[in-house]
């Protein structure tokens, strides 16, 4: 006999998976996600941080990005190229977008270019329920 309900939380549990971004198999594992597609190794900085040091690792790391963390990785902004050209003894809190495109993992990536061009945005966080960082998404191909 079919139960609904068994397979409403069996559906819940799969999308609770995906989105803490951990591993899948079968025809999911084929699909270009916002976790397969983020780039990992980005720069992060907290918010206490000044421009001037934050501009410096960006550049190092050849980014025009960094993403504003706390000390246990939650999200907090996005520090984009615009906002490294401050003043170099503010703090990033100060010049940081506090409310980037943050999108799940498990979020196909036709969903992905939608959600960005919707909100003409080129950089989208992947994060987890959590607030967690993932990844960092770029519609270009270069950084």
């Amino acid at each position: 006999m079919w139960n609904a309900a068994w397979y409403d939380s069996c559906a819940i549990v799969v999308e609770d998976w995906l989105a803490f971004d951990l591993p899948f198999e079968g025809s999911l594992a084929e699909t270009r996600t916002a976790g397969t597609s983020a780039i990992k190794d980005m720069p992060v900085c907290g918010p206490l941080d000044k421009i001037a040091e934050v501009r410096r690792r960006a550049e190092q790391a050849d980014w025009q990005e960094c993403v504003v963390v706390n000390e246990t990785r939650v999200v907090l902004g996005l520090l984009e190229k615009e906002a490294l050209g401050a003043n170099d003894e503010l703090p990033v809190e100060e010049v940081m977008d506090p409310a980037p495109l943050t999108l799940r993992p498990y979020f196909p990536w036709k969903s992905v270019m939608e959600k960005m061009h919707a909100r003409k945005t080129a950089v989208a966080l992947v994060t987890k329920p959590d607030g967690k960082l993932v990844g960092l998404l770029r519609q270009s191909k270069t950084r």
